[in-house]
This record gives structure tokens, C-alpha cells and sequence, in this order.
């Protein structure tokens, strides 16, 4: 059996890539809906184990939870941008969503049905093709 060998820069270069390759393109408004929902129950789960633990193992959990917590809010990221590709608007508008949300959920619990409601352009944009609605949602979460 072959085995592929990666130089340690290599294999930081292919994640950051594929983090990268994960905010192009466009995301169809039902498997948006699906996969919000579901990162808003992943999140909660993270917040629930994160919580144990810190109790449990101190500053070592802490680090776990946060890395565990900053992979949620990226992917929950992606899902946002993508969508607003998909309506025809810039993925940056999440930027001030970011803060408005930081200051009231109500925001974000607005934005996010906004999103849900809202119909993507029927035509291709400058984001990319229309979206298949045939696509699974694990391929259309790794944007793939």
C-alpha cells in the first residue's frame, strides 16, 4: 500500500486552502435552513461539553472548547456567506452582522430568517452557478 507524504508546510497550506475554498460559491436556500439549524444545535452541544470541560480539566479544556468553538463559528460563517452569495450580495455584510449580533440575538435570529426567506437569484452571478438542490448536505456544508 502507497502511502502520501506531506511536508509539514504542505499540510498547513492544503487546510488553509480548503478553509478558503469554503466561502466561495453559493448556498440554495433550503440547504441553508438545514444546515444553520443544525450548526445552532453543534454550537450548543460545543457550548454543554465545553462547559464540562473546563470544569473538569482547567486551562486545558479551555483551549480545547475555544478551538472546538472557533471551527463552529467559522463553519456557521461559511453558511452565511454563501448565502448571501446566493441572493447576489457581498459575503463582507457579515462583518457588521458579526457586531450587531454581539450587541442583540434578536439581530441575528433576524438575519438568519431573512436568509431563510429570501430567494437566490435564478440566473448565474458573479458568485457562481445556481445551486443544486440535489446536492447532500454534507457536500453542500464542505462547499464541494
Amino acid at each position: 500500500m502507497e502511502y502520501m507524504h506531506f511536508h509539514e508546510g504542505e499540510t498547513y497550506m492544503n487546510i488553509l486552502k480548503t478553509l478558503s475554498h469554503l466561502f466561495e460559491g453559493r448556498l440554495e436556500q433550503k440547504q441553508f435552513i438545514v444546515l444553520a439549524i443544525l450548526m445552532f444545535l453543534v454550537n450548543i452541544l460545543a457550548i454543554s461539553i465545553g462547559t464540562s470541560l473546563v470544569v473538569a480539566l482547567g486551562m486545558i479544556g479551555l483551549i480545547v472548547n475555544d478551538v472546538v468553538m472557533f471551527f463552529v463559528f467559522i463553519f456557521t460563517i461559511n453558511l452565511y456567506v454563501r448565502r448571501l452569495h446566493d441572493i447576489g450580495l457581498t459575503g463582507l455584510i457579515v462583518v457588521p452582522v458579526i457586531v450587531l449580533t454581539l450587541l442583540s440575538q434578536l439581530f441575528g435570529l433576524t438575519l438568519f430568517l431573512w436568509l431563510a426567506i429570501a430567494r437566490g437569484a435564478v440566473f448565474k452571478n458573479h458568485y457562481g452557478g445556481i445551486p443544486s438542490p440535489h446536492r447532500s448536505y454534507v457536500s453542500a456544508f464542505l462547499n464541494n
